[in-house]
């Protein structure tokens, strides 16, 4: 949009409104990079695809989702790390090569263990007018580019 008045021209430009199909995946892949971070399987889950096709093995089936379950429990993150973890996540780029698939690359500089630079390629499809996560990898700082 161009508003000119009294000799100023203004340029305003938004890349992807609130509400734009790009920006609920990225809402979605944040959501999901937090929780597997928390240990948070319900969460995770909730944000995945189910099913035989999905990358997601954990969410598979409901003996995968216990056993993760239990071992999340086993080391379960402080209050303050679930403080870092809520803020350290950010949207590094998204995409979206069709309708219903988005990519987004989420990155946190700062994890549980240190200093190292995590990043993951969320992979999501659109179903039932929802967005969910139906594969991921991860990448670290150093690892060659595919």
């Amino acid at each position: 949009m161009v508003m000119v008045g009294g000799g100023t021209t203004l340029l305003v430009t938004r890349d992807s409104p609130i509400g734009s199909p790009q920006k609920q995946a990225e809402k979605v892949a944040i959501d999901w990079a937090r929780a597997v971070d928390a240990g948070d399987i319900e969460t995770m889950c909730g944000l995945s695809t189910t099913g035989s096709d999905s990358g997601i093995t954990t969410c598979r089936s409901e003996e995968r989702k216990e056993e993760a379950q239990a071992q999340a429990a086993s080391d379960p993150p402080s209050a303050e790390d679930l403080a870092a973890i809520a803020k350290a996540w950010k949207v590094e780029s998204s995409e979206l090569p069709s309708d219903n698939t988005a990519r987004v690359t989420a990155v946190r500089a700062n994890n549980r263990s240190g200093t190292e630079i995590r990043r993951l390629v969320i992979h999501l499809t659109r179903e039932g007018g929802g967005w969910l996560v139906n594969d991921a990898n991860s990448r670290s700082d150093g690892d060659d580019e595919d």
